[in-house]
């Protein structure tokens, strides 16, 4: 599909009322990663939050759920459809993979245009602050979560959930069909629930993070990572109950 220019869908004028509309403020990005595995997210309750992709085992339970819900795979929007139709959050999801017979449309759902897609090696310098201009996906998930914070206005942004170690690499980008294998890279065993993903690139991802870090810190912002033992070292490192502190 043609990029489409600010305010050419009859989605732009939903979408631009939430631009800055948390200017100032901070937010968690929650990754998947091993570190979740049990976590208690009623800490973060009274918090805004991003939530990505297959969070929904991890949310069962818990009496916080996120503000604002990213995802971009036709596999997790498929999967997921049923969950994230009842969640109560403002959902981003990709025009090009948004099934609408699985999901309808609704009030809090928002096509996004995305450019690029998963198992695509990410641009430098690839970045878009305005979410009714086309967004580059730069092969993940959390890079589209960045800017979708980037337009929202936070201020800070803290990263939990992002181990970013993956032993189960196999040959770059390559799509794998879906597999009831126990899952070691993500806090959930069954995280892809038999449905395909691609193999991890991540020095892919860092290139999508270091640009995003860039753009945060030339306005002023940040990003921290949070996450306890993480092997990214992209973003600024901090304690886990210090990023906790910052969500205040």
């Amino acid at each position: 599909m043609p990029a489409t220019p600010r305010g050419g869908t009859k989605h732009a004028p939903r979408i631009e009322r939430l631009r800055n509309r948390h200017a100032g403020a901070a937010c968690a990005l929650l990754g998947t990663g091993p570190s979740l595995r049990g976590a208690d997210l009623d800490r973060l309750r009274g918090r805004l939050a991003i939530g990505v992709n297959n969070l929904f085992p991890q949310l069962r339970g818990a009496a916080w759920k996120p503000a604002f819900y990213v995802a971009v795979s036709p596999d997790k929007i498929a999967t997921n459809a049923g969950d994230i139709a009842a969640l109560d959050a403002v959902c981003f999801l990709s025009h090009r993979h948004w099934d609408r017979v699985l999901l309808p449309p609704g009030a809090r759902r928002l096509p996004i245009f995305t450019t690029g897609g998963l198992g695509i090696p990410a641009s430098p310098g690839a970045f878009e602050s305005d979410l009714t201009r086309p967004v580059p996906v730069g092969n993940t998930v959390s890079f589209v979560a960045l800017q979708i914070a980037y337009f929202l206005g936070f201020a800070t942004v803290v990263l939990l959930g992002f181990d970013h170690r993956f032993r189960s690499v196999e040959r770059p980008n390559v799509r794998v069909a879906g597999s009831s294998a126990a899952d070691p890279d993500h806090y959930c065993p069954d995280y892809h629930r038999n449905a395909a993903y691609h193999a991890p690139d991540p020095g892919s991802y860092e290139t999508a993070f270091a640009t995003a870090r860039a753009r945060f810190e030339a306005a002023g912002r940040r990003i921290v990572n949070a996450t306890p033992g993480s092997a990214l070292t992209v973003f600024p490192r901090v304690a886990e109950r210090e990023g906790l502190a910052l969500l205040e």
